[in-house]
């Protein structure tokens, strides 16, 4: 397992990895990271990169009392307050957070987005529907999920979160057109964060590319993490769907890729003048095919400020 490797690895080497793969994303041209944290580890490295990061500390548990997961949540904020690290605490996903523990999450003071694990998975649905590979593995561990009455994960999301938090919907690669319907009604400000090339490599899927465009969301690439991916680079991203969805044009693919997910973050009212762009830096995406507006295999992004 990933937890079992993790632990068989030294500290200097994680180091080692993080630092090389930060360098890259860096050169890359990325300039702003919302990232996944459970814990310490890390966060002096982000302190000192010249990315800035955004830590989302992720809880999760059921059928236990929590207030161990919660106070190891404030601890982790508290460190990263200490290092003027942005992060806030959000729920793992709609099926693995008890309702005392989302309810706990909801009710604190959330300046930043929440993000959440949302429809990776068509046993996320069934699981409310008391059926699937999910709800059977939950009962044969003695757990019985407190919070499917709420119909679906949809459904939990409006029935515990305010209409004015920011949410980050994170994969959607099953979501449905009355999920997207139910949620966009109710919140005021989400953003559809897809990871293509992660759901592809778990599932073989992709997220409704056509329906989320069509539903007029917002929408935002992300990379995962490398359990899931070869690299953390998000033009090949951009070059993954740009390859199998040519209907998609460059100019949206590229806007998912860079403003939309900033925007969210950073709560950003507007448009960015020449002058800001300038700001948070400047990227060139080389090897392209300017005449066709393609990108090609070879296709990849460079800093340039």
């Amino acid at each position: 397992s990933l937890n079992t490797i993790r632990e068989q690895t030294c500290v200097m080497d994680r180091i080692s990895a993080m630092s090389f793969r930060q360098s890259q994303m860096f050169a890359e041209g990325v300039v702003l990271v919302a990232d996944i944290c459970n814990d310490t580890f890390g966060l002096s490295l982000k302190r000192e990169s010249g990315i800035e990061y955004v830590n989302f500390i992720e809880l999760y548990g059921l059928g236990q009392s929590h207030d161990k997961v919660w106070m190891h949540g404030i601890d982790v904020m508290d460190l990263c307050d200490e290092l003027g690290l942005k992060s806030t605490i959000v729920p793992h996903s709609t099926y693995s957070v008890s309702e005392s523990l989302m309810s706990k999450i909801a009710s604190s003071h959330q300046e930043l987005p929440i993000s959440i694990h949302f429809m990776e998975d068509p046993a996320e649905l069934e699981l409310f529907n008391k059926s699937g590979a999910l709800y059977d593995r939950y009962l044969s561990n003695g757990l019985e999920p407190d919070f499917i009455a709420e119909k679906t994960p949809a459904h939990r999301l409006i029935n515990n979160f305010s209409k004015e938090q920011p949410l980050l919907l994170v994969h959607n690669t099953f979501v449905r057109e009355e999920d997207i319907d139910l949620i966009n009604d109710y919140f005021d400000s989400v953003c559809w964060v897809l990871s293509p090339r992660s759901n592809y490599y778990i599932s073989r899927s992709e997220p409704p590319y056509e329906l989320l465009m069509r539903k007029g969301c917002q929408i935002a690439l992300g990379t995962d993490s490398l359990a899931s991916n070869s690299t953390l680079s998000v033009c090949d991203e951009v070059k993954f769907i740009h390859q199998k969805h040519p209907e998609i044009s460059l100019d949206e693919l590229i806007y998912w890729a860079t403003l939309s997910g900033r925007k969210m973050l950073t709560q950003f009212k507007g448009e960015f003048s020449p002058e800001q762009m300038f700001d948070y830096g400047a990227v060139l995406i080389e090897d392209v095919d300017l005449l066709e507006e393609k990108l090609l295999p070879q296709s990849q992004s460079r800093r340039l400020i």
